[in-house]
């Protein structure tokens, strides 16, 4: 079966005495017999700690094909293990391998699909599984599946969910694993209804669906299951309080952070920084400036994550000298800021209008810390001389900048002009935007609200209709409102929020007694 690989191994073996040192292979008294259990264990060890080459591997597999011993589990396992897991190693030579064996074992299956996934070459892991025995699969198996899939479509996410039904057995790791692949893939009602299915979850099945909450977006389902988490007794880790956190500053739950961070404070005795961070962001975006500057000031190390996270929520804040400060004591402690920290430090220039302190940071990015300028950092400039009254200094960045097509940038430069009343650099940049993106709906409501605004209704009127032509429909707006600590989202349209009729009913009544009128024309209607 193996004598294919014969000729060209053959004339080697006889320099198998002679590997150069440090660590030489053991001396072989004779190929042809199966090596004992202290000579193969040697060989192990070699092909596990010191093997650095594929031409030292080839000379252990040809040992092991002329003394008939290939087939052994353990050989094979650690042969293939090295060709597709080393860097010295050949991922087409450890299948070439696999395809020689009698029956692969699930290890040897595991260690494949692993390099597939290792190489961002998910659809052959799977299609690798596919033609594969089924029962070369085991629960290890099932983690390594989820994780190729959550980067395919659906289709691959439907056939490792009919793998994992078809397994006999499933614990709490295989259900995690298939939890994270709907996470990761964006299918949080599917995580969801697994999540419930499974019969005994850990910290890690709650803080998988908590954290593809707040990755999505959906804060006060995250608020609410962590609520549920804690009435069912589980004791929340770092990763928990995190997400927790997370969702908190973004739905400004001020309750819900600040009972977090009581709990830190009575059952943990010193928190990790990450877990810091978290507090302080929240603390940042819900007010707190104090109290976030004084949790800054209480840990005993900071890692420049934390750096940005204050500088950025001072800078929210319309504190940019506060952050321009905090980044000058940065410096001094030899800490190297990141193409982050300086979206933080323009970020708070721009509120506060410190044009000179702006372009300063701005130029010091590339000069002294060699980092390139991205998109954020140049929207950072114009949105400062939009700010401070100099319309023309902001166009010329526009104009200069490597990025001209970047269209969120114009479409955001629309607002502002409207908001600053200069109609005819708003109508200038809407068009650009369309010209950009012509089949784009969202694309054509901000230069319709720049007509709308300089009551220019026949352009306005060209405008609506042909977005009628090109059949463009504007998707629904939504809201968040915190009720008893509990964020209820509604969309317009939206029936099937379970009060939904009584708050409808309610609106109606309010509506008569206030005797609304209708809209004003400077609202853009929904198409």
């Amino acid at each position: 079966m193996y004598r294919h690989f014969l000729p060209s191994f053959f004339p080697k073996i006889p320099n198998f005495y002679t590997l150069p040192n440090p660590n030489p292979l053991p001396k072989i008294p004779n190929l042809c017999t199966l090596p004992n259990p202290s000579l193969l264990s040697k060989i192990l060890a070699f092909l596990d700690n010191s093997c650095s080459s594929m031409s030292d591997l080839k000379k252990i597999h040809a040992l092991f094909i002329v003394s008939g011993s290939i087939n052994e589990t353990l050989i094979a396992s650690r042969l293939i293990r090295f060709c597709a897991l080393s860097p010295f190693g050949s991922f087409d030579y450890s299948l070439l391998i696999y395809t020689h064996l009698n029956s692969p074992n699930p290890f040897i299956c595991n260690t494949i699909i692993k390099s597939y996934i290792n190489q961002s070459r998910p659809s052959d892991a799977i299609l690798f599984l596919c033609r594969s025995s089924r029962a070369a699969a085991n629960e290890y198996t099932f983690p390594l599946l989820l994780n190729a899939a959550a980067h395919l479509n659906r289709i691959h996410q439907d056939l490792a969910r009919q793998v994992f039904d078809e397994m006999s057995q499933r614990d709490t790791v295989s259900y995690n694993s298939m939890i994270d692949g709907y996470v990761k893939s964006g299918d949080l009602d599917a995580a969801s209804g697994l999540f419930w299915e499974t019969p005994v979850r850990n910290s890690v099945t709650w803080n998988t669906l908590l954290s593809g909450y707040v990755q999505n977006c959906r804060f006060g389902k995250g608020l609410g299951l962590f609520r549920q988490m804690m009435e069912c007794g589980f004791k929340p880790d770092d990763s928990t309080f995190v997400s927790s956190l997370s969702a908190a500053a973004h739905l400004k739950a001020v309750l819900y952070g600040k009972s977090i961070h009581g709990f830190l404070v009575k059952y943990w005795v010193c928190m990790p920084a990450h877990v810091s961070t978290a507090l302080i962001d929240f603390y940042c975006k819900c007010g707190g400036l104090r109290v976030a500057v004084t949790l800054f000031g209480q840990m005993p190390q900071r890692d420049l994550i934390c750096w940005n996270a204050l500088i950025a929520g001072l800078a929210g804040k319309d504190k940019g000298k506060a952050a321009i400060g905090v980044f000058s004591l940065m410096l001094n402690e030899g800490i190297k800021p990141d193409d982050i920290t300086f979206l933080g430090v323009l970020t708070g220039c721009a509120h506060s209008g410190l044009v000179d302190e702006g372009l300063r940071h701005f130029e010091m990015m590339s000069s002294v810390f060699n980092i390139k300028p991205r998109f954020a950092h140049y929207w950072c400039l114009v949105d400062l001389y939009m700010r401070v009254g100099n319309p023309d200094e902001a166009f010329k960045i526009i104009m200069d900048m490597p990025l001209g097509d970047q269209s969120s940038i114009w479409g955001a430069l629309i607002g502002i002009a409207r908001v600053y009343g200069d109609i005819d650099v708003g109508e200038y940049l809407g068009k650009r935007l369309i010209e950009l993106e012509p089949y784009n709906s969202n694309r054509y409501l901000p230069l319709m609200n720049i007509y709308a605004a300089a009551q220019k209704w026949d352009k306005y009127k060209e405008m609506r209709e042909l977005m009628k032509e090109r059949r463009f429909k504007k998707p629904p707006d939504c809201t968040l409102i915190d009720l008893n600590n509990v964020a209820h989202e509604f969309s317009i349209g939206d029936r099937l929020q379970p009060e939904i009729e009584k708050i409808y009913s309610a609106l109606e009544v309010w509506a008569k007694n206030l005797n609304l009128q209708p809209r004003g024309t400077d609202e853009v209607l929904s198409i």
